[in-house]
């Protein structure tokens, strides 16, 4: 049986870039990124995301159109 997988906190530590990354199903057509896209940074650190985070990402996006 398929499992989505849960949302993570995605942050770059040499610029405080982040983003939350949350699919919608078990087809990862985006994978996460691999690299900061800001400062193109290989030093990501991923923390599982909490429900208030994932809230938290979804007004914005809602309210400012933010991705």
């Amino acid at each position: 049986m398929p499992v989505r997988p849960q949302p993570t906190c995605i942050a770059c530590p040499a610029c405080s870039w982040s983003m939350i990354y949350a699919p919608r199903s078990d087809a990862l057509l985006s994978p996460p990124p691999s690299r900061c896209p800001r400062c193109n940074s290989g030093d990501l650190l991923v923390t599982p995301a909490s429900a208030a985070d994932v809230l938290a990402d979804k007004l914005l996006n809602m309210l400012f159109g933010r991705s």
